[in-house]
């Protein structure tokens, strides 16, 4: 049930069909019951739900913020890097910014930049630079310990991450090396190559 309401969740035609249906309810409930895998498929079924701004209030009302930065914390590096990607597209909003702030999201986002995980390691950093560009919020996120880690980021062998970590350092106002040229790594992954790290 999780992956056939992520799969259509991904199409735009049918997303306000099922949001009406009960999509978001379902999708939360699935959040913060179910196994790995079935978080793993709510997590990208919010973040595609979410490309709808109306969707988006709805996940937000509902208790998603909450909810996704619960799942921050899960062991399994795939749950953690859907899930940030999730709280990027929904973090758009001004007033959510806010409410993940209040609710200890920064430093749950900065933990993750020292992930094993390349693509935790991505993603906590968009979701940072998306914070960042509120000036209020700025200056909490650009704390020693965000910085330095975005700094080692800076080095990592991944295309991505290091494009992601560059992005977010110039959006703190830390200026460090220009990110690397060539490909598109720093933007999220397409919801094909999410699906695929969540299978």
């Amino acid at each position: 049930a999780a992956a056939a309401l992520s799969w259509l969740a991904g199409d735009e035609h049918i997303r306000a069909l099922i949001a009406a249906q009960g999509a978001v309810p379902a999708m939360m409930e699935l959040l913060n019951t179910g196994s790995a895998s079935v978080q793993r498929e709510a997590a990208l079924g919010l973040r595609q739900l979410a490309a709808d701004q109306h969707i988006r209030a709805r996940i937000v009302s509902d208790g998603g913020v909450p909810a996704l930065l619960d799942l921050l914390e899960a062991t399994d590096t795939q749950t953690q890097m859907l899930t940030a990607l999730a709280l990027n597209w929904i973090v758009e909003d001004h007033n959510v910014r806010r409410s993940l702030v209040d609710q200890g999201g920064i430093s749950k986002l900065v933990r993750l930049l020292r992930s094993e995980s390349v693509g935790v390691q991505r993603e906590a950093a968009a979701t940072l630079t998306q914070l960042a560009s509120d000036h209020k919020i700025r200056p909490l996120i650009a704390q020693a310990d965000t910085l330095a880690a975005l700094r080692e980021l800076l080095e990592s062998p991944d295309l991505s991450v290091r494009e992601e970590a560059a992005r977010a350092s110039r959006a703190l106002g830390d200026v460090g090396p220009p990110a690397p040229h060539g490909g598109d790594g720093g933007s999220p992954p397409s919801d094909a190559s999410a699906r695929a790290a969540a299978a």
